[in-house]
């Protein structure tokens, strides 16, 4: 009964590919999201971008999907708690 109502919650029939190095940020990321949206880790080697937030995500979404040749989501996304 459990498994059902927790297949029931998921959004998505597939996971979602998290492209990070960091195995603490995809932590953090499904403890905030729950299990609605299950995930599977990619760590690519990316180089470390200056500059503003979205440029740099543009950009590694570009060298990442360069490196597994096939569309991604990404986000380069900084996690705040506020209190």
């Amino acid at each position: 009964m459990a498994a059902a109502a927790a297949k029931a919650a998921v959004v998505l029939p597939r996971p979602v590919t998290f492209v990070t190095g960091n195995a603490k940020k995809l932590e953090e990321v499904k403890a905030i999201i729950g299990n609605s949206i299950p995930f599977k880790s990619l760590k690519l080697d990316l180089p470390e971008l200056q500059g503003e937030p979205e440029d740099i995500s543009k950009e590694k979404a570009r060298l990442a999907a360069l490196q597994v040749h096939k569309l991604l989501a990404f986000s380069n996304l900084q996690i705040y708690y506020l209190n």
